[in-house]
This record gives structure tokens, sequence and C-alpha cells, in this order.
């Protein structure tokens, strides 16, 4: 027969992995379906040009040919698996040593060839071509040396027997003589490895080739199914998809994968390459600043950070991987059942509190309803409810059917206090708080300020124990202001502990980070899993519209080779017509106005606090007891303008009647421009609108800040208006 294919070692090596990846290689030589990286053989290439230029001239400047071929292969600019770098140095590294290796054993010897091309056609055979290029073959008379270098990061002795057998035959059928030595070098562990090849040896490898050209013939009369599937799950397979497909009409099984969950981390099994670099890809980014790190520099980090880590993912991640392994089985037309296996502590897992909660005449509205429902059935993940959804009572209604020990966690003193007074409300049983390093593990549930839990933990004392005990008995935590969470620093050392938790419930009317790293908040409390946002709220009539006035005011003062601290310093701290115009429309109205202006520095708020008539003053200094009967006389009394921390006041603070709120930070969180306008739109008789004021900065860093605060406040739905002047407000 005339064969459709040549044999080599690589298309005969494959046949022994896989003969269903050599049918659609070889046989029916079909079109790629699946991504193949190929650096790792451009590496393979440029260590086999530089070797052969080498031997050819020895004295090339190693560093010059070297650099020349990373460029060629444009290596900078390409990435491994799972997008790592490739470290220049080390690949410089293994030129050496390879050097080095030829020095020794090769350019003592004559009759040196590089890149030698032998083929067989025998009779046997039925005209298939058997073909291979070595690296360096040397023939002195009857003794043959045959030489091959390898830049695989593994090494074994029996991984490249195969190949060298294969080549020793190729020298035997063509000048009759078996190679003297083998010598296959691996760069990057500085070994060799020499082999010899008997006379008996090559008559039966003779023979096993013949079986395969006579298997072959049957095989193409039988079709695809003849071919066994073999090994195929390889990251240099081009025709995956394929494969995998065929698998799946063969077994007419599914294709299983199992976690085993312990430690708030699901650890897999099963995984396919594929899904292996796809896990890679969508549980990693870009760590703010990787640019700068001298890692990232040297070419050692690849600027990320990864949470698919060891085969396994976070507990959070729960039912995003099982979109993924859907979305995979629809790709492979291979249906993926993923099982999972618990292994946390059944007797505490399971308990169920019998508590009698208070029977309250507050009705649910129909989305909270819903999302209590979203909650209880997928266990894991965010709420993601606009500002005035009713978050609290939402979460109570959970604790409520839920009936566990639980932890609601808070980031601030002011929201433990409010939350407590809340859930006394709604439940009708005492609530324990952990707040100012108190700790209190007596309640069923608690409310606890992160700072106090791990500031408890950190001292490495009695309490810590207690706290911990207490955390390895807690089934349902909360968390509110999802948006803060980070797998790093005090949310990611808590939850560690939290290692029989089986609820893990975020509250965000912003669940993402502006620091890029959204990823870390979803590790500890999952993906959003309902959504009722400001704008369904507003569109609805839950909540009062807002108003957003921008003043385009004249700047006065130069930027130029400033700073950021200097630039926020004069314009914004010290910028006279700004705070000039923050203190005008506070002055005029607060005494028909409830009115909150927030600042980022304490000396901000001081300036405006001496400019504004009856206003008060609270920051992150402010003393505990000052800031609570401030805050008190703010909500219930007339006449008085809160001056206030951003960072105390964007988020979470019930304030229903509040009807301005003047933003002097200058600030491009898009988190806090959502929080912050949020502070308005709780609805209080009479108030038709809510009136949010910030400011046009035309300066250097500040005006991006301010575009994007506009772009952000449209995007969910308000009315932003530009305005040249204060005058210009009708309130």
């Amino acid at each position: 027969m005339n064969w459709v294919f040549d044999l080599s070692y690589s298309s005969y090596s494959t046949y022994k992995d896989s003969q269903l990846l050599f049918y659609y290689n070889k046989v029916v030589k079909a079109e790629s379906d699946t991504f193949v990286n190929s650096i790792y053989g451009n590496l393979g290439q440029l260590a086999h040009t530089y070797a052969e230029k080498y031997i050819k001239n020895n004295n090339i400047s190693e560093e010059q040919i070297f650099n020349a071929l990373w460029k060629r292969y444009n290596i900078d600019n390409r990435r491994g698996f799972y997008n790592s770098i490739i470290p220049k140095t080390k690949w410089f590294n293994y030129i050496k040593i390879l050097k080095k290796f030829i020095s020794l054993n090769i350019l003592n010897k004559n009759n040196i060839i590089t890149e030698k091309y032998l083929e067989y056609v025998g009779k046997e055979f039925d005209g298939m071509k058997i073909k291979g290029y070595i690296d360096v073959f040397i023939k002195n008379g009857e003794e043959i040396y045959l030489y091959d270098w390898k830049t695989n990061s593994t090494y074994s002795f029996e991984m490249h027997e195969l190949q060298r057998k294969f080549y020793s035959w190729l020298c035997y059928k063509v000048y009759g003589i078996i190679p003297i030595e083998c010598n296959w070098f691996y760069t990057n562990k500085a070994k060799s490895h020499k082999q010899t090849f008997t006379k008996k040896e090559m008559d039966d490898f003779s023979d096993e080739l013949i079986k395969f050209k006579n298997d072959i013939l049957i095989k193409m009369k039988s079709g695809i199914t003849s071919f066994e599937l073999g090994s195929f799950d390889t990251p240099f397979n081009s025709h995956l998809k394929k494969c995998i497909r065929e698998q799946a009409r063969r077994n007419q099984s599914d294709v299983i994968i199992t976690g085993k969950l312990y430690n708030n981390r699901i650890y897999l099994s099963g995984l396919s390459n594929m899904l292996i670099k796809i896990l890679h890809i969508k549980y990693s980014y870009f760590v703010p600043g990787y640019q700068w790190s001298n890692l990232f520099k040297r070419k050692v980090w690849d600027g990320k950070k990864h949470l698919f880590k060891n085969s396994s993912i976070p507990y959070g991640f729960l039912y995003d991987f099982k979109k993924i392994l859907e979305d995979y089985s629809t790709h492979t037309q291979a249906k993926h059942i993923f099982k999972l296996e618990d292994k946390r502590t059944p007797s505490i897992i399971d308990v169920r509190y019998h508590t009698v909660f208070k029977d309250n005449d507050i009705e649910l509205r129909g989305y909270q309803k819903e999302s209590v429902q979203a909650a209880i059935d997928k266990k894991v993940g965010i709420l993601y409810l606009g500002t005035s959804a009713g978050k609290t009572f939402i979460s109570a209604e959970i604790i409520k059917r839920l009936n566990r020990r639980t932890l609601f966690l808070v980031n601030r003193i002011e929201l433990v206090r409010q939350t407590k007074d809340e859930y006394e409300k709604y439940l009708g049983v005492k609530i324990g708080t952990m707040t100012e390093g108190e700790i209190d593990t007596k309640h069923q549930i608690t409310i606890a300020s992160i700072q106090t839990l791990d500031a408890i933990l950190k001292r490495q004392n009695e309490t810590s124990k207690q706290l911990r005990l207490f955390f390895h008995n807690i089934t349902l935590v909360i968390y509110d202001e999802a948006q803060n969470l980070t797998d790093s620093g005090m949310y990611g050392n808590i939850s560690k502990c939290l290692t029989n938790n089986d609820y893990f419930i975020g509250l965000s009317g912003s669940p993402w980070r502006n620091d890029g790293s959204t990823l870390e908040l979803n590790s500890l409390c999952g993906f959003p899993i309902y959504e009722y946002s400001t704008k369904d709220l507003e569109r609805d009539g839950w909540i009062t519209p807002t108003k957003c006035y921008f003043i385009d005011y004249e700047t006065k003062g130069e930027d130029k080779g400033l700073k950021y601290p200097d630039v926020y310093s004069d314009f914004i701290v010290h910028g006279e017509k700004r705070n000039s115009i923050i203190s005008n429309i506070a002055n005029q109205n607060r005494k028909k106005k409830k009115i909150l202006v927030l600042t980022k520095r304490v000396e901000h708020a001081q300036i405006l606090g001496d400019l504004i008539e009856g206003s008060v003053v609270i920051t992150g200094s402010s003393e505990k007891k000052f800031r609570k009967q401030a805050f008190k006389d703010f909500k219930e009394k007339e006449g008085i303008v809160l001056v206030g921390s951003l960072k105390i006041f964007s988020a979470g603070i019930d304030v229903p009647n509040l009807d301005i709120l003047i933003n002097a930070t200058g600030h491009k969180s898009s988190v806090d421009s959502i929080q912050t306008v949020g502070r308005l739109k709780r609805k209080a008789e009479g108030k038709a609108y809510g009136y949010f004021i910030d400011f046009i900065d035309r300066v250097k860093y500040l005006f991006e800040a301010t575009k994007e605060r506009k772009s952000i406040l449209q995007d969910f739905g308000n009315s932003v208006e530009v305005l040249s002047s204060d005058d210009k407000i009708r309130f």
C-alpha cells in the first residue's frame, strides 16, 4: 500500500502513549482544535541551534548567540504554562552547561555531523519510510556515537530509552552498525544518560516495528474505534477536544471530578491538563504594583497571585467552579460531574438550635424573601443589594431560618451597636457583641468588629484560645460590607479559623475591590448569588432618587512638578475656593437640611469644622464615647452638620433623614462612590430627593478621579449635572 505517513520517533512515541492521538496526527491528519503553547518547543530549538553553531565554530560568543536566539523566538514577550515567565538567566545558564558538556565530550572527536538525517525504507515495511534527525552523529570507521540534548524539566533513564533505541536501530539498518554509545544530555540537571544496545535488542525492535506496521494496516481498515485511547491528556495535544469527545462517546459515561473539603479549601482530583490551565488563568490576578517588583523584573515571578494552588480552590469558589465544569462539558461534549466529599466535623456542621425567635409584624419585600432563600440554598455567595435594600432585615431573617451559631462581622464600631439594636428588635433575643477588645463567646448570635477579633487572636493568651474554640463551632458567618474582604490580613486570618463553617454569606452594594483583588473577596464568601441593585430599588420606589451636582469651580495654584500628596494637600485640603463653597452650602442649609460632609484627612475635617457653623467633627482619632454621642445628636437634633471620615461614614451607617452629602474627598474609588451616594437614598417623611455635591477638580491626578466618580454615578442610574457655581444648586 502507499503509506499516508512517514514514521519518526516522535510519531511512534505518540502511538505508544495514545493510539487515538496518533490517528488524528498521522492517519487522518486532522486540523488542530486546541491551542498548544509552542514556547517550550522554541526553547528546545534555541538549545539545539546554539549547540550546532558552537560545534561548527568553537569561538562564538555564547552570550551574543543566546541573546540573538532569545530575541528571534520573542521569549521575553511570551509566557509558559499558567502564564509563567521564562527566566532568561536560568536558560542562559543551561546554555553554558551545554557548552561545557560539548567541550568535554564531543569536540575531542572527529567526523562530527550535526542534525544528521537518517531514513530507512525496507520491503518488510511495505514502503513506509522510517526516519529521524540526530543532534550529533559521529562515525569513525566501525564506531558510531550518538548525542542528543534535552531541555525537559523531568529527568529519568527510562524517559527517552525508546528514542535511543529508535535512533540506534536506524543506524543499524542504514550502516549495519550498532552505535557504541548513545549519550543523552539533560541541560537543566547537568546529567547525561549513556546506553548501548545489543544485536538481539535491535532485531527485537525490528519485529516490534513490523508488528506496528501490521497492526496499523488492520486499524486503518477498521477505523477510529480500533485506535486505543491511551494517555492523550497532555499540554502538547493539539487535538485534545476531539480526543475528549471520542473518549466520552466510547465510554458513554461521565467524567468524574472529585473534591475533598476541609480547612475552607476544596482539594480536587481528576482534573485534565486543560482544566488545570483554565483554573490557573481564571483564579489569578495581577497584584497591584507587580511591575515594580524585583522578582517580576528578574522574571522569577509572573506578577500574579494564584488562588488555585496545590490542585485546590477556596470554598468560596465552589459554585463558580461548578459553572466552569458546565461550560467545559459543553465545550468538549463530554459531561463532567463534580462530587464533593465533606471532611469537616459532622457533629458541628449538623448542629441546629431550637431558639424561639420573636414573631414580628415586619413583612419582608419580595426581593428580600428571594435573597434570603438564595443564601439558604447556595450556602456560599454574595447578596448584591443596593443601599436601603434592608440588608439588616435580610440577614436577620437568614439567621432566624437557619437557627445556627452565627457570627456577623462588621468593620466599624458604630455598625456593631447599630446592628445589635436592629437584631434584638427583629429577633427578640439577646445578641452578643465583641468590640473594643472585649471577648464574648456565650451567645448563639454574635456581632463582632473584625479589628477586635484580629487583636484577640494576636494576644496569644487564654482569650485567644477561647476565640479559636468559638470559631471552631461557628456554622454561619455573614460578612457586612463584603467589598472590604481580602484573603490576606485580618479577614484571611479569621477565615482560616472557621474550619467548620457551612454558610459564608456576604452583603454588599458594590461587590468588587478597587485594587483589582476582587478574587480575594470571592475566595472568602463566593461570587454574587442574588442581585437587587440600587437601580432596581429606585425603579420600584423603595428608595429616594438622588440628584448629583458637580461644581466646576475655578482652581487656583500651580500643579506642575508636584507629586500626588502635595497636589492633594494644596488643592483639596487647603483649597480655599473649594472649602469656601463647601462651608457656604453647609452654612446656608444646615437649619433646613440634614448635611454630612465627608473628608479623607483629619486635617481637612478640622479645617472644614472651623468654617462650618454648628458642625461636629468625627474622625478615626475621635474618642469612642464622643463619636457615639455626636452621631446620636446628629441624627436626632436639628442644625448640626456632621463632618466625618470617608472611612467611617461611606457605608453601612444608617441616617434615614440625610438630605445633603458633600463629598470633599476627591477620591478615585468606585466602591466609595457607590457607597457614599447610597447614604442619601434612604426614604424619610417629606424627603423627595437626596443631594450629592461633588467637585470638578481640574488639576493633575485629581481630574481623572473626578471623571471616574462622575462615570460610576451615572452608570448606577444617578442623575448627574455639572454646575458652574454653587448658586445654581436647587434643593
